[in-house]
């Protein structure tokens, strides 16, 4: 009998692997429509769709923040901070993410109306 390469069977004829969990057992079941007490009854919670302001930020991000919105690129601005241009990226996620925005178009607006 020969053995197949691990996931082999999935790959086969464009087959997908099926999911193995929740959705597999309720299919019919939608997790965006989860109310806070079925959140509650598994443990998990839903994330603030609040937006946070710029005192959230941490110094760190709040200067990676003001650099970006001056038109600085990111390797521009890692040379500036003495960082690497992936730590800018991860500051810069966390801040739109904490700031509820998209571009750094929006990034300039939040910070030239907050202050």
């Amino acid at each position: 009998m020969a053995v197949d390469a691990p996931g082999a069977g999935t790959r086969r004829g464009g087959r997908r692997a099926v999911h193995r969990g929740h959705r597999a057992a309720r299919p019919d079941h939608d997790a965006a429509a989860a109310g806070p007490g079925e959140l509650a009854a598994t443990g998990e919670s839903a994330h603030s769709r609040e937006q946070a302001t710029l005192d959230a930020l941490t110094p760190q991000e709040a200067r990676v923040a003001r650099l970006a919105a001056e038109g600085l690129s990111n390797p521009e601005i890692a040379a500036r901070m003495y960082i690497s241009k992936g730590t800018v990226d991860h500051h810069l996620n966390k801040v739109f993410r904490k700031l509820g925005i998209r571009t750094r178009a929006q990034l300039t607006h939040a910070l030239t109306a907050d202050g």
